[in-house]
Order: C-alpha cells, then structure tokens, then sequence
C-alpha cells in the first residue's frame, strides 16, 4: 500500500470525529434493537426463575443498563 494513501486515510480520520462515522442506521434499526432488548429482558427473567443462582441474567442486564438499552428501574423489577 502506498504511504499517501495511508497518510490520506490518518488525515481523514483526524478530520471526523470517530462517533460521526457510525451514525448511519438503516430504516428499522430502532425497531429491531427495541424488540432484541425485549427479548434479552423475558429470556433473563426466564432464566431467573429457573435457575435462581446463575450470574448471567444479571450481566446481561447489566450490559443493556450499561448501553442505554434499559433504566436501572427495568433492572429492579
């Protein structure tokens, strides 16, 4: 690979910010991320009643809690 089209993409890089390069979602997005949300949610309550001691239904919480993806209120119930 040449050096001048490394240096271009480094300066192309430098010039957006990161978060600018991801913001394109396709139609639906919200959509799907709010139905996989609710998903997770009913599988680790699921999991909850079944297996009471498991430490997974709380790290998945956890991880959507951590991602904007649920309130600490949905964690409590």
């Amino acid at each position: 690979m040449d050096i001048a089209v490394l240096e271009i993409a480094l300066a192309s890089l430098a010039a957006e910010p990161a978060g600018k390069l991801h913001e394109y979602k396709p139609v639906g997005y919200q959509r799907l991320v709010d139905e996989l949300t609710m998903l997770v949610k009913q599988l680790t309550w699921q999991l909850r009643k079944a297996k009471p001691d498991c430490k997974l239904p709380d790290k998945a919480m956890s991880y959507l809690e951590r991602n904007g993806l649920i309130s600490v209120e949905d964690i409590l119930r």
